[in-house]
């Protein structure tokens, strides 16, 4: 996954500054989690939109405390991830567009194969093909498992299947080829986020590759 070739996770966590409601709230929960294999991606997009160096404060404390040992993402620009200790970026689609390769250690959002294989060409590391189901906190028209099957056989990179996961769908979206799930919802409104990972890494570790 990084410089040193550790294998990408199974499980990543998607702390969700839209979700959470409040910088305050998205850092208590980062806190609160212990390692395990998962990693980490902070996503602010309303905020960094509006206020870069707001931005930039969250995700430098966003960093300090969470365990060092959990890798951490970074939306947003390599240079920001590089200077606040992040292990890697995530690249929304449009950016893949951009000229520049990607860092050694990233990921993007791909909602088609051209996306995909774009990513590929750009130095991208995995890719999140979304939503598979309906999201339980936004809208979003689910594409289905026939279309995460469909994308995993067609991308060359670790596919992470996002959107209206659970536990209990973890095993069918792995069937389809996928690596591993991403999740939201699932983690960052659970009374136990600790708990709910561990639920997600048991069901994904029940399927061998």
């Amino acid at each position: 996954m990084t410089g040193d070739d550790r294998p990408w996770p199974k499980v990543m966590v998607i702390a969700d500054h839209g979700y959470a409601g409040s910088s305050e709230r998205l850092l208590r929960c980062l806190e609160a989690l212990t390692p395990s294999a998962f990693a980490v991606q902070l996503r602010a997009h309303e905020l960094n939109a509006r206020d870069a160096d707001t931005f930039g404060q969250l995700a430098r404390r966003a960093r300090d405390v969470l365990d060092p040992t959990i890798p951490m993402f970074l939306n947003g620009t390599e240079s920001l991830a590089k200077a606040l200790g992040y292990d890697g970026v995530h690249y929304p689609e449009y950016r893949l567009a951009e000229p520049t390769p990607a860092c050694a250690c990233s990921t993007a959002a791909a909602h088609s194969i051209d996306a995909a294989l774009r990513a590929d060409e750009k130095g991208v590391g995995a890719v999140f093909f979304s939503p598979v189901f309906a999201p339980s906190w936004k809208a979003g028209e689910a594409q289905g498992l026939e279309a995460l099957a469909r994308f995993t056989r067609q991308t060359p990179l670790p596919v992470y299947a996002l959107g209206g996961m659970t536990a209990a769908r973890v095993g069918t979206c792995l069937d389809t080829g996928a690596h591993g799930i991403a999740v939201v919802g699932a983690v960052m409104g659970a009374n136990d986020p600790n708990r709910a990972i561990d639920q997600l890494l048991l069901a994904s570790f029940s399927r061998v590759d």
